[in-house]
């Protein structure tokens, strides 16, 4: 039911953009005269809290290494409420979810930067910059608590638990942001069929941005007529794609 409401909603998106924006009127485009890039400001401090809080539990793991026990689980799954699988008191166990967490953090700064400076300043630009920006605390304390659930006791619940209803409400403040009425770009997106192919990508080789505000929805697609959108898009695709290769070696 969820899947079909979701995709009724949709439906009837995509047809009030086509009416609006279709083969029925001409596109009016906007473009600002600013001689400087108007970019998403970032904080250096916003930015260096979540990689300060993330050395900081590795000093507190260092000076508490003997009391962490031999072996403890990291892994729950089929045998829930119990855990299914188990770990030495090692570097790699002990400190590889901090380093995976500051290595997310900086994939997700590098994507905030990427949307600041190659799309146009929209709402959506602003509402995804400071989501992403947002995600970095509650992600690096799920990264965090791991490790120091064997010396803190914490519920396994805590840390996936805190991500999940911080995602929830950065849709919900999102959502009401993109849709408030006072919500004005300076330079709206395309929007016409022309450019959108079967609805959901976008191709317009006369556009020199690389990501574009989704049609309908909340977030970004890339203009897959530009080949720099490729090279992003491969460029993402191996920085995921790495942390599970090294766990596999």
């Amino acid at each position: 039911l969820l899947i079909a409401g979701t995709a009724l909603i949709y439906w009837r998106k995509f047809r009030e953009i086509h009416a609006r924006y279709g083969v029925h009127k001409p596109e009016v485009r906007q473009a600002t005269l600013s001689v400087s890039a108007a970019n998403e400001n970032f904080n250096t401090w916003v930015i260096l809290v979540p990689f300060v809080a993330l050395a900081a539990v590795a000093v507190y793991l260092s000076m508490h290494w003997n009391d962490l026990p031999q072996q403890f689980p990291m892994h729950w799954g089929d045998r829930w409420p119990g855990p299914n699988r188990w770990t030495n008191r090692d570097w790699q166990h002990v400190y590889g979810p901090l380093l995976l967490g500051a290595y997310e953090n900086v994939i997700l700064l590098a994507l905030a930067w990427i949307m600041s400076h190659e799309s146009r300043k929209t709402v959506m630009r602003y509402v995804t910059v400071r989501g992403v920006l947002f995600l970095l605390y509650p992600l690096t304390f799920a990264f965090a608590l791991g490790p120091l659930q064997p010396l803190l006791s914490t519920p396994v619940w805590l840390g996936p638990g805190v991500l999940l209803v911080s995602i929830v409400g950065l849709m919900y403040w999102s959502y009401r942001k993109v849709s408030a009425p006072q919500a004005r770009d300076d330079a709206p997106e395309p929007q016409s069929d022309d450019y959108w192919k079967a609805g959901f990508f976008y191709w317009n080789p006369d556009d020199p941005a690389i990501l574009v505000s989704k049609r309908v929805g909340i977030g970004y697609t890339m203009n897959f007529a530009n080949k720099w959108s490729w090279i992003a898009l491969a460029t993402i695709l191996v920085a995921f794609l790495v942390p599970g290769f090294l766990k596999s070696i």
